[in-house]
């Protein structure tokens, strides 16, 4: 089993050299992977922590709390501008 770890790391490693991203390790990528679900397509936390195969939800959000409360606070952010501004956009149309 470890030397399929080390040949996954390999690929890992030879995909970010070849996509020119810098420095990325396979830590950096569950984090992008988990930051996407959350901001990106606001999944729930049950969903992200089934996706990361974390044991509870409670680890989840003790790791990425900070994320879930910056996808909300972007919607609240979205939704309040639209309240003051939404009409100019519809004005145009």
């Amino acid at each position: 089993m470890g030397g399929d770890r080390r040949s996954s790391s390999r690929g890992i490693e030879r995909a970010v050299e070849r996509a020119g991203v810098g420095q990325l390790s396979f830590h950096g990528l569950r984090h992008g992977y988990a930051t996407m679900l959350i901001v990106g397509l606001k999944c729930d936390v049950e969903t992200v922590s089934r996706q990361l195969g974390h044991a509870n939800s409670s680890i989840t959000l003790s790791v990425y709390s900070h994320e879930f409360d910056r996808a909300r606070n972007a919607d609240e952010l979205r939704s309040a501008l639209s309240g003051a501004f939404g009409h100019l956009i519809g004005a145009s149309s």
